[in-house]
Order: C-alpha cells, then structure tokens, then sequence
C-alpha cells in the first residue's frame, strides 16, 4: 500500500478504499482494522484517516458501529467507483451555497424524521450530541459527531433518495463542520442548538423541531460569513504594508 501525499488526504483515503475493495481485498461485511492500524496502512493522521471514514459511512460504504468497530456495508453500491463520486469543489462560495441547499432539504427532513424517528435512531442521536458536547475530545472526533447527528436524522425519514442526496454533500458538511467547531462561539451555539433540536425530535413535535433546525442553519450561515470576514481582515494589512518607504496617505 503506499502512503498518500499530503494535499487532499481524506479524498486519496478514500480512493485507496474504493482500490481495496474493487481487487476483492475487503470484502463487503467484513470488519475493518483499528483506527491505529489505518492510520500506518494509508500513512495519514488519525484527523485525515477520521474525515475520510466520516464521508464514507455518509455515502453508506461503512457502518460505524459506537465502540463495537468499523464494517464494510453488506451492499455496495456501484457508485463508489464512479470518479467523480465523493468529489467537490470545496471554498467559501460553495459553502454557502451548502447552507442554502440544506436549509431546503434539512428543515422538510427534520419534519419526517421527527414523526418517523425508532428508538435505536433517537439513542444514535443522543450518543453523537454527547459527543459533540465532549470538549476534551479533538476537534476530528466532534466534527464526525456533527456529521453523524445531521446524517442521522435524515436517515430517520427512511427515505432512500433524500438519504443519497445528503451523502453527496458530505464532503462540505465536514468543511464547514470543522470551521463552525474550531470557533469558540461556534462550539458553544452548535452544543445548545443539537440538544434543542434533538429536544424537539423527542417531543414528536414536527413545528417546533423545523424552527429549531432553521435557526441553527441561519446562525451556522452568519458564523461562517463572520469567520470569512475576519479571515480576509487579516489579510488585508499585508497588503496595505507594500507601499514604498517614505510614502504616505494624503
């Protein structure tokens, strides 16, 4: 196996992924080896191993199983080995754009899900808001417990086509994940707004769970419009520093 470069890891994980089980090496169903044994295989960290294992359970190609290990899926779709699956073009623009298409999917999902959501469904989504809320745990592990609470309700409208649809977004799911969670503001408002909208899953109380998941993707839009704008801040002194020695604004 040789080890992948260092741009793009989660996305040259997956490509070595879809190589192992296209020669037959991992077969469907078959339990993966542990996150350390991963890690030395592909030669990534455990953030990049961890980014990469998040889109692929999303896209329904493994089954994290909380503390029990990582499966393959018992059925593969062919899709996996399509080329442009899993890939899209990640920057600040399209990461708006990510929020405008998950406010017309997400708040309809959360409606479904909360009339239609198992127990089983409500204990994974309670174990990924704990998870979210751990701050003792590195940012990788909080990022993936975001993607598997938002996955996880869409899953809970047991709609196939809605469930294909949000897989293939996943990618900016955990772009975006990881720029809202690295804020301090951003961890804060994301632990209050996963508990009120798990509240209201649980309460089977469809108005109440859309209102509560359209908030928290209108002040997950403003974090990252903010934290852009501070970005370019810092950039800007840069370039008002390169005017020539001695000159002066008139």
């Amino acid at each position: 196996m040789h080890r992948v470069e260092r741009e793009g890891l989660p996305q040259k994980v997956i490509a070595q992924v879809r190589r192992l089980i296209g020669s037959g090496e991992w077969q469907p169903g078959s339990k993966l080896p542990p996150e350390r044994e991963l890690t030395a295989l592909f030669g990534v960290s455990r953030t990049a191993l961890r980014e990469a294992l998040s889109i692929l359970s999303a896209y329904g190609v493994l089954r994290i199983r909380h503390g029990g290990g990582i499966y393959l899926a018992e059925a593969l779709d062919e899709s996996i080995f399509d080329p442009l699956t899993f890939v899209l073009p990640i920057n600040h623009h399209t990461l708006l754009e990510l929020m405008a298409v998950r406010k017309l999917l997400e708040v309809g999902a959360i409606e479904q899900a909360t009339k239609l959501a198992t127990e089983e469904d409500l204990q994974e989504l309670d174990q990924a808001v704990e998870d979210i809320q751990d701050r003792r745990a590195p940012l990788s592990d909080r990022v993936q417990a975001g993607i598997r609470f938002h996955v996880g309700i869409v899953k809970a409208t047991r709609n196939k086509l809605l469930q294909r649809l949000i897989a293939n977004l996943v990618d900016l799911f955990v772009a975006s994940h990881r720029i809202t969670l690295s804020d301090e503001e951003g961890q804060l408002t994301g632990q209050l707004d996963h508990r009120e909208i798990l509240a209201a899953i649980k309460s089977r109380d469809p108005e109440r769970a859309k209102a509560a998941m359209r908030r928290h993707l209108d002040v997950t839009e403003q974090q990252l419009l903010r934290l852009a704008s501070t970005a370019a801040g810092r950039r800007r002194p840069q370039h008002a520093s390169k005017r020539a020695p001695g000159s002066m604004r008139t």
